[in-house]
């Protein structure tokens, strides 16, 4: 056997011995080692149901000086991401918040569970799933409290990732469901982290490792990163919002995602993508939010949070007491014991609330922009 074959031979094996961590999708040649490929790059960070104040903190990047070339958008954050791609005129998109089409679309998730009892019972298991003593998979197909249809959103969201000058490029998180979640015996790596973007984008994040996989060994999260084909935008964000146990995982072809919350504070991935990095400062996860992500995902997200709270932001967007002043926030209310809807059906309520949320984010980007 010739030396050529012998080389031949041994990269194809290094190749298939690497290939379930490389990317599929925006292969070519990555970006030279000249720096990030954008200027700025802004996080949506979840907010759950409450995501409308990230494009009042958006809208006071723009009018600042500091118009974000990317969002990278988690969890309840990416819905506002593809608001923003959607609609880049300010005024249509203020106008669009204003229409029964949108208080449609947030009345859309419904509560499926809305009995407190059982919910608290579950995060028991959680508990127990946290604390290594339930090693079984995460019960990711159970009924979940919130009832998301499929496909997410209206036709104006069913449109491709933007590419053109005049809208900030996309990147929307999730995390893919592996073989083995479905397969016992086959390890406890379940979820891959994946980066929903176009296709030049992505470009830029070919063979790009997940931090969470690789700072939390002893996660459920692999140390590669997942970069899907070209998908709606729609369809990216029914993928991020699916958030274990609250809201039923997101089926794209024939995989599985479940949402954003695993890699929640993608402060890393900025600073790959953009030389400036701006984000807001969120509170840590609630105790039964801690418990339901730590027992899917297999690490501690307030071990994460106080890793991100240490990292050195641009401009850094005070939202630690969100939703801020006055009762705006969107997040189901306990009355007994059962939940109710928080998104009123009386159009009036809802505007009051909606631009609430806004204003909020709008002030709280103000104030830290003018501080640059």
């Amino acid at each position: 056997m010739s030396r050529h074959t012998r080389l031949g031979i041994g990269a194809a094996l290094f190749v298939a011995a690497c290939g379930a961590c490389l990317a599929t999708f925006g292969q070519g040649p990555p970006c030279p080692p000249c720096g990030p490929p954008f200027e700025r790059a802004i996080l949506f960070t979840g907010q759950a149901t409450d995501w409308v104040m990230h494009i009042g903190v958006y809208d006071a990047a723009v009018e600042c000086g500091y118009p974000p070339d990317v969002i990278i958008a988690t969890s309840g954050g990416s819905l506002a991401a593809a608001v923003v791609a959607a609609y880049p005129d300010r005024a249509v998109r203020l106008a669009t918040m204003r229409t029964e089409m949108f208080h449609r679309q947030l009345l859309a998730p419904t509560l499926a569970r809305t009995r407190v009892l059982p919910i608290v019972g579950k995060s028991f298991a959680w508990q127990a799933r946290s604390r290594g003593l339930d090693f079984r998979p995460p019960n990711l197909f159970a009924p979940a409290v919130f009832d998301v249809p499929q496909p997410l959103a209206p036709d104006e969201l069913t449109l491709p990732f933007p590419t053109g000058p005049a809208r900030p490029r996309v990147v929307i998180i999730a995390g893919r469901v592996e073989p083995a979640f479905f397969q016992p015996g086959q390890g406890d790596k379940y979820f891959t982290e994946a980066w929903f973007t176009d296709r030049d984008t992505a470009r830029h994040l070919a063979g790009r490792r997940s931090v969470i996989g690789t700072a939390f060994p002893d996660s459920y999260v692999r140390p590669c990163v997942h970069l899907p084909g070209e998908v709606p935008l729609n369809a990216a964000v029914r993928a991020s919002m699916a958030e274990p146990y609250m809201v039923s995982p997101a089926r794209i072809g024939d995989e599985y995602y479940v949402g954003g919350g695993i890699n929640l504070w993608p402060v890393e991935l900025g600073r790959t993508l953009a030389r400036r990095v701006m984000a807001a400062r969120d509170p840590a996860l609630g105790i039964l939010k801690e418990l339901g992500s730590t027992s899917a995902f297999g690490y501690r997200q307030r071990l994460r949070h106080r890793e991100v709270e240490a990292m050195p932001l641009d401009v850094s967007v005070d939202l630690l007491d969100s939703p801020g002043p006055g009762d705006f926030s969107f997040w189901p209310e306990v009355h007994g014991l059962r939940l109710t809807n928080g998104v009123p059906t009386d159009p009036a309520e809802f505007q009051r609330k909606v631009f609430g949320l806004y204003n909020y984010g709008y002030e709280r980007g103000r104030a830290a922009f003018a501080r640059r």
